[in-house]
């Protein structure tokens, strides 16, 4: 490790982590800046530091300081203005110690150096064989004519003026969507609320999954075509696999934040998605971080 040191304030769960260790790693390598994590941090039980989970195999690829030091070190600190991509400004010069502290939450911080977030971040082999498991228990071959469909409520039902709870318009016409383009009717469903999944969208041959939320992720990831949440875990599900599957669609819902959330979110959309209205189940064109209403399927 040596000078001048980068570090990323870790908050969040599985997708902010990775948002932030990406855009951490590109900004270093960048500016040519040492990079570090902390290990551990104060953290709800369900936002744990991920170095002993997903990186258990990767974790000496990183470079990682204990609590103690992290918050003894005086760092200049260069903090995210606003929830839409703006390009992070070069570090002032003449200090040793620099933190990012943010979401981060586009492609965008990372774009230039894509392919080694990538492998770097990449799903871990134990973690897909786990899925794999998981998906064969339940009899569902990802590339045998299946959607895969991330629905997220949980925590969001506490808090639904800032995170748009997605509603059943909505993943029926993602389902709808896909349908017409490609011919699949059946959808696996990975969801922290199986019940309500149930009981208002799944179909006959559909399948759900809610169980662990490692195990869960990599399953989400294996699918061609996705159905995604307002949320950085499926985000992540669609952006760490794109190579393997071509022509692929990827649906996600076209207001990722409620009116007290931050209001311009267009980049955490990939050029590629097709975003569907929240309310009415329309597809909707996404160009250049805009967005025009089209008929579903067309």
């Amino acid at each position: 490790m040596g000078f001048p040191l980068l570090a990323v304030e870790l908050k969040g769960g599985l997708g902010n982590q990775l948002f932030q260790i990406a855009t951490g790693f590109a900004y270093a390598k960048r500016f040519s800046l040492d990079l570090c994590f902390p290990r551990v941090w104060n953290c709800r039980h369900d936002r744990l530091p991920l170095w002993d989970t997903y990186f258990k195999d990767t974790q000496h690829k990183f470079v990682l300081l204990e609590k103690s030091s992290f918050e003894t070190i005086k760092w200049h600190t260069m903090t995210e203005q606003d929830f839409a991509y703006k390009e992070l400004a070069a570090p002032v010069r003449g200090f040793p110690f620099y933190k990012l502290n943010g979401y981060f939450q586009s492609s965008l911080f990372f774009k230039a150096v894509q392919e080694e977030v990538r492998e770097l971040l990449h799903i871990p082999l134990w973690l897909s064989v786990e899925a794999n498991d998981s998906l064969n228990d339940i009899q569902v071959n990802p590339d045998d004519a299946w959607i895969g469909a991330h629905v997220r409520r949980g925590d969001y039902l506490n808090a639904v003026n800032f995170h748009v709870v997605t509603t059943n318009e909505y993943f029926e016409g993602a389902r709808l969507h896909i349908q017409q383009k490609t011919g699949y009717t059946r959808v696996c469903w990975v969801t922290d609320d199986a019940a309500w999944v149930a009981n208002t969208l799944a179909k006959e041959g559909d399948q759900i999954i809610s169980g662990n939320n490692l195990v869960d992720f990599a399953t989400l990831a294996k699918f061609k075509h996705l159905i995604l949440s307002n949320s950085s875990y499926s985000w992540w599900a669609a952006w760490l696999n794109p190579l393997k599957h071509k022509d692929r669609i990827i649906c996600a819902p076209n207001k990722w934040f409620g009116p007290t959330g931050p209001q311009d979110f267009t980049t955490i959309f990939e050029d590629n998605w097709t975003l569907i209205d929240t309310t009415s189940g329309k597809a909707v064109e996404h160009v250049d971080n805009q967005t025009c209403e089209s008929k579903a399927g067309q």
